[in-house]
């Protein structure tokens, strides 16, 4: 559907995935184990809730 709006849309997966750079998983490490904490604490405030509410 892509190539119909766009002509630049290249053939293949292959050949579209090929424009893209890459980067190390280093440099955004600290950022993904920021969120990664941040959902754990979500987690862990939403079942406080679950329990305080259930009467558990």
């Amino acid at each position: 559907m892509a190539k119909h709006a766009d002509k630049a849309v290249p053939g293949s997966p292959e050949e579209w995935l090929d424009e893209f750079s890459t980067f190390s998983i280093y440099e955004i490490l600290p950022q993904i184990i920021d969120l990664w904490g941040i959902n754990i604490e979500q987690q862990v405030a939403s079942k406080k809730r679950l329990f305080v509410t259930s009467g558990g």
